[in-house]
């Protein structure tokens, strides 16, 4: 019997709570407030702890009081809750500390972490490991000696960089937990997005039966908040020393914490390489990812499979080699929003896309359109994602923006300032417009939670409809109702949501997980047919329970890690027309141009609502330390009947890499990185008057080259013809000197004959005057 199954058959009735407070705002009678002691160092041996240090009505709790487990279980990760004397990071728990005064707290918190009696080893025996690698081969990578074939001179190659690390929102609550023990009953207040991960790790660690604890979700203020594992290690911190004092007990992580221990994200570098034929097409891409996942990450694999379905986009080339890598180091543990897992992926390609675009002086919608997955073209790419002809919904926005025509006018007008103007650092304002394209996928095929959704509804005697889920973010709450209230016929007020689940029925997945708006509206379609063919024909209450289809789990090989990776797919494109003043180095954006494909649109208001508010909070994390704004915000839809798809994480996919897209046309240099800071623009437009000198001129040279090879093929193919009417002179000369040689003979052997002819003539002539004269003398005789 399974464990969900044993657990519904107990009967009991403590639930999960939904507050509508926040844990830190609530107070109780005797309440003590907590601080998390860390170590000040990594590799240290912690053999003794001066508590001698410690006022009366101050306590300090380690490893060694935990009645269970010293760990939270994540999946097949295992996390101590405190160091268990050797500590492997600057800032792992070592303990918490507990009083009435959160000041006195700080000052003690400080002065314990500086009296551990530290043996620092000599040597660091941290070893580097391999989390999770994804490699993925087509074409002719498959073959050992691909290296020969890759080296193909006659195309043009182009290598590209990208370095990212997720940025946080901005947060008015930090994170931590509120907990008091009364009775048998323990009580945890936490901003947690996983009250099932929490309770059984709670159990497991306290020794507490999961029916005598009690669970309030609070209110969480940011949707990125990682409130998963390190919400329920903090909780599990909080409820040890309010159960060993007796008394209520809140945590509440100071800023620095939150940022440094909570927020920290996942740091990335992707380096894209491609080769381009005559005819701008992919002939191969080769992508290698490399990431530092800190000491743990127990999503590290599905991380790295998603980043590298992402890295491809929808591009199509010949030949891909993906090489991609997750190793843990020695920096604290790093967080994932699930939501926002793979845009690192899809942003490095985008800005790739726009460095190949501009070495082959090509707009980057006709790069896109000739490389893109088509149902026309063979699919050599091993990621599917069933498409058409996407990258027809980019031309609404392309008219409305006038990209075209701006993206050369800028490209132009860059360059000549650039090449002409001495002083880079002018008044002479620089513009630029990016653009990219990305789909997002809802439900991947191998996720450990997406294909485990399920979905409960009941429709009852009063003839309310209650839908047994975590409530979702507004927009989906009035998709779900208005899809409800349309197929059983019900006026939307009789549409509830209910997330007070009795211990038997809470749901084994995250919260964030049931904001899926395309496969939970799926399964909630499918509860109201089944409900609605059921209503008349058997009494009520009548309750319906829907999952994921196993079909849609054969559409991914998961072993040859190819087929289509989701379960459905949302695609946008945004464009962004920025403004740069060389002089004061700030940025203006003049306008954004968004517009999404992602099936059918219940509440067009509610959508764009939605990508409105994540595109403002997209820019105030692309410059450091600086926010940028837009008032000129275009939002498009392309309506159609097909399922719905996620909206606001797409931007997060979108933004980011149009923004950068325009930033390199203006410093006319490639952005490797996000979020980036001032300082980085200054240099890079500092340098890119020397690079645009020195890239034109190797281009003139080359066209130099070209020219002087063109003349010497000209050369070569005249000189052929030419020798070999000057062969068949020389031949003739030679035949005209031989028979003249020949006629000279002959002449001269006439002449001889007529030499000795006229020699003999004049001797018989010699010969008759003599008879002559000898007869003559004999006559006179």
């Amino acid at each position: 019997m399974s464990e969900k199954s044993k657990r519904k058959i107990q009967k009991q009735h403590n639930k999960i709570f939904l507050s509508k407070e926040y844990y830190s705002d609530l107070t109780r009678q005797n309440m003590l407030y907590a601080k998390i002691v860390r170590s000040p160092q990594k590799n240290i041996k912690i053999s003794a702890i001066n508590l001698g240090l410690l006022p009366e009505n101050y306590y300090f709790f380690t490893s060694r009081d935990i009645p269970g487990i010293n760990s939270i279980k994540t999946l097949d990760t295992q996390t101590k809750i405190f160091s268990d004397d050797f500590t492997s990071y600057v800032g792992e728990a070592v303990g918490i500390l507990v009083g009435e005064n959160p000041d006195t707290l700080e000052k003690l918190s400080n002065e314990l972490s500086n009296s551990f009696i530290q043996e620092n080893t000599t040597e660091n025996s941290f070893d580097s490991k391999i989390l999770a690698e994804r490699i993925v081969k087509t074409g002719y990578f498959l073959d050992k000696n691909w290296e020969n074939q890759d080296e193909n001179k006659n195309l043009l190659t182009i290598t590209t960089n990208w370095e990212y690390q997720e940025s946080s929102f901005s947060f008015n609550e930090q994170s931590g937990a509120f907990c008091y023990f009364e009775g048998q009953n323990l009580t945890v207040m936490a901003p947690t997005k996983w009250p099932y991960h929490l309770k059984k790790n709670l159990s497991e660690a306290l020794n507490i039966p999961e029916e005598n604890i009690i669970i309030k979700k609070s209110q969480i203020q940011n949707s990125n908040l990682n409130g998963t594992w390190k919400i329920t290690t903090l909780a599990v911190q909080t409820a040890l020393a309010a159960i060993k004092i007796g008394k209520p007990v809140k945590l509440i992580l100071s800023k620095e914490e939150q940022t440094d221990f909570i927020e920290n994200k996942i740091k990335i570098k992707i380096s894209h390489t491609t080769q381009i034929s005559k005819d701008n097409k992919f002939i191969s891409m080769k992508i290698k990812i490399d990431s530092d996942a800190g000491f743990q990450n127990p999503y590290a694999q599905e991380f790295i499979d998603r980043i590298s379905i992402a890295s491809v986009s929808l591009y199509n080339p010949e030949n891909l080699l993906i090489e991609a890598r997750i190793k843990n180091s020695q920096n604290p543990p790093t967080s994932i929003t699930s939501e926002t897992i793979d845009a690192a992926g899809y942003n490095a390609i985008e800005t790739h896309i726009q460095k190949i675009s501009e070495e082959l002086s090509i707009l980057p919608y006709e790069l896109k359109k000739i490389n893109f997955q088509d149902a026309k073209k063979v699919l050599f790419s091993p990621f599917n994602y069933k498409i058409k002809d996407k990258i027809s919904i980019i031309e609404p926005i392309l008219k409305q923006s006038d990209f075209a025509r701006k993206y050369t006018a800028f490209s132009i007008d860059n360059k000549y300032l650039l090449l002409n103007i001495k002083n880079s650092f002018n008044s002479l304002k620089r513009k630029g417009i990016g653009l990219s394209f990305s789909p997002d996928g809802s439900s991947y095929a191998s996720s450990e939670f997406d294909l485990k959704q399920t979905l409960e509804t009941t429709l009852s005697l009063d003839g309310n409809f209650t839908i047994h889920s975590y409530i979702p973010s507004p927009a989906v709450s009035e998709i779900w109702k208005k899809t409800a209230s349309s197929i059983l016929e019900l006026p939307t007020e009789n549409i509830k949501i209910v997330d007070e689940f009795p211990d038997d029925e809470i749901p084994d997945l995250p919260e964030n997980i049931y904001s899926n708006i395309s496969v939970m509206t799926q399964l909630l379609k499918k509860c109201c047919i089944d409900i609605q063919k059921k209503r008349f024909k058997i009494p009520l209450p009548i309750h319906s329970e829907k999952s994921i289809s196993p079909v849609m789990k054969k559409l991914w090989k998961q072993k040859e890690f190819k087929g289509q990776p989701f379960f459905t797919t949302s695609y946008g494109s945004a464009i962004i027309e920025l403004e740069l003043n060389p002089l004061t180095l700030s940025e203006i954006i003049k306008g954004i141009w968004i517009i999404i494909d992602c099936g059918e649109i219940i509440s067009v208001k509610a959508a764009e609502n939605a990508v409105r508010l994540a595109t403002e909070k997209e820019l105030k994390n692309l410059i450091k330390n600086s926010p940028l704004y837009c008032e000129n915000i275009n939002i498009n839809f392309i309506q159609s009947n097909t399922t719905p798809g996620q909206i606001r994480e797409i931007i997060h996919n979108l933004v980011p890499s149009a923004f950068a897209n325009a930033l390199s046309q203006i410093l006319c240099s490639h952005i490797a990185e996000l979020p980036i800071s001032t300082e980085k623009i200054y240099e890079l437009l500092n340098k890119s008057k020397e690079n645009l000198v020195k890239t034109e001129k190797e281009s003139k040279q080359k066209e130099n080259q070209t020219e002087s090879d063109e003349i010497e093929k000209s050369i070569l193919e005249i000189q052929e013809p030419l020798k070999q009417v000057i062969e068949k002179i020389e031949e003739q000369k030679i035949d005209s000197i031989e028979k003249i040689e020949e006629i000279n003979k002959k002449v001269q052997e006439i002449s001889k004959a007529d030499e000795e002819a006229v020699q003999k003539i004049m001797e018989e002539d010699n010969k008759l005057k003599e008879q002559e004269e000898l007869n003559q003398s004999k006559g006179e005789l």
